[in-house]
């Protein structure tokens, strides 16, 4: 487990909420303790963040495929137009190198 501590000046502190926003949405975050601080008559938000070491969040992976069978979705005639596209579909990538 790892800590992380983020000040925030209550007025004028866009930027850093904007970085503490960018710090959760990319981290697994356990827990996130919240206090007000006055220093030389400034308030400032502090944020104890408890995340887990280097479980960075891949919101890419997160997101799950789900396969979709065509011939159960399509009617028969739609799903032969569908095919032959897909197979038009899988030969020009071949011929091109890229990924279908």
């Amino acid at each position: 487990m790892q800590l992380k501590i983020f000040t925030i000046p209550i007025l004028g502190g866009e930027n850093k909420i904007e970085e503490l926003n960018k710090f959760l949405r990319g981290h697994q975050v356990i827990d996130v303790e919240k206090d007000i601080v006055s220093q030389n008559g400034t308030s400032y938000w502090t944020f104890c963040v408890k995340y887990l070491f280097g479980k960075q969040k891949d919101t890419e992976e997160k997101k799950i495929k789900v396969k979709i069978d065509y011939r159960e979705v399509l009617d028969e005639k739609t799903f032969k137009i569908f095919a032959i596209l897909r197979d038009i579909r899988k030969d020009m990538s071949k011929e091109k190198g890229v990924a279908v």
